[in-house]
């Protein structure tokens, strides 16, 4: 009888000093600070179709913002911006204005005709103040007979007077002609320069014409360029935050890339 009551005190004792211990566990969890998980971020997957890796434009790690370019057509941009460039330089490397250059004559030069003009009158002068000595008789034949010397000095004198002035009148009208030659030859070059002008101005204006046709065709052709690089401009993405992944998912027949981006964003 003893004995069961000292087992029973024994068990009663254990049970006590469990349920203080219990109470004790519990009032410190009722004192212990509220812990908060905080959410995690989230991802958003973007899927690109592409021919190359170049055509990725972000990296695992990268800080990117929204309306950045994830992943284009790299090879296809570059094709466009090339020809974008050419078109543009082309436009606005319009035709240089035709030259207009006047055929010119030498400098009218007369000195030839002008000295051969003054020798004859030096000529024709020095004889003219150097006649021979006067015929003794009127009547010619009787000078011819009975003086004959001074008559043959005579007639030489007349002949040499007569050809020097036909000398120069030669050679004044020989001065005369150059001078109107070079009247003539100066109208026909104003006139052939007349010509060449009004043949410039109508290419001039034939030019303008085709490059304002080929201007616009240009123009034409840039402004569908820019749409194209609008076009094609690549895959954006819609939120802001950091590349958790870039992943090859498969290449197919045509060795077209789909190559997965995942973006850790808030």
């Amino acid at each position: 009888m003893n004995r069961l009551k000292s087992i029973f005190f024994t068990l009663l004792v254990i049970i006590t000093g469990v349920m203080i211990i219990d109470r004790e566990e519990t009032q410190a969890q009722s004192d212990s600070p509220i812990i908060i998980q905080r959410e995690q971020a989230k991802r958003h997957q973007i899927t690109c179709k592409v021919k190359s890796l170049d055509d990725i434009s972000v990296s695992e790690g990268l800080s990117i913002q929204t309306g950045d370019t994830v992943c284009s057509d790299s090879a296809r941009l570059r094709e466009l911006q090339e020809r974008k460039t050419f078109l543009e330089s082309a436009i606005a490397s319009e035709p240089s204005p035709l030259q207009f250059v006047p055929i010119e004559l030498p400098p009218a030069d007369f000195s030839k005709e002008e000295t051969a003009v003054t020798i004859a009158k030096a000529r024709l002068t020095r004889l003219e103040q150097n006649p021979p000595p006067e015929l003794n008789f009127f009547n010619m034949n009787d000078s011819r007979i009975y003086e004959p010397h001074a008559f043959n000095s005579y007639l030489n004198y007349q002949d040499e007077i007569a050809e020097a002035r036909y000398h120069l009148a030669q050679t004044i009208a020989n001065l005369n002609n150059a001078k109107i030659n070079r009247k003539q030859e100066e109208f026909q070059v104003s006139q052939q320069n007349l010509q060449k002008q009004h043949s410039i101005i109508v290419k001039q204006q034939e030019m303008n014409a085709a490059w304002m046709i080929q201007k616009n065709q240009l123009s034409t052709e840039l402004s569908r360029i820019n749409e194209n690089l609008q076009n094609v401009r690549g895959v954006i993405s819609p939120v802001s935050g950091n590349v958790h992944r870039v992943r090859f998912l498969n290449q197919d027949d045509e060795n077209v890339l789909s190559v997965q981006i995942v973006i850790n964003y808030e």
